[in-house]
């Protein structure tokens, strides 16, 4: 609604903010250890907004083409969001794709 009545751009803190921030850590961490995002492996405990923002960035974030995570376990409070689970909301079941089981 936010969106609908003002004429700048609006962003949501609490997703976008985290997602740029983890993004950047991680960009730094790599470059440190001279990994890829490609050799990765990410574990987000905490499928609310933020993490569910953050997943979706490193997910279909492409630098190079391929340079993008590929393993990515995004945990909820009770347990791994997989297409097991009969119990996920349209926003988890829409990462389902990017995740591994």
């Amino acid at each position: 609604a936010l969106i609908e009545q003002c004429d700048i751009p609006v962003m949501h803190d609490d997703q976008h903010g985290t997602a740029v921030v983890v993004y950047a850590a991680l960009q730094n961490a790599c470059q440190v250890l001279g990994k890829t995002f490609s050799e990765l492996k990410v574990v987000i405990n905490g499928a609310g907004a933020a993490g569910l923002a953050t997943a979706k960035m490193l997910l279909n974030y492409e630098k190079t083409g391929s340079d993008r995570v590929k393993s990515l376990i995004l945990c909820d409070s009770k347990g791994i969001i997989s297409k097991n689970r009969q119990d996920l909301n349209e926003y988890k079941n829409q990462i389902l794709a990017g995740t591994i089981q």
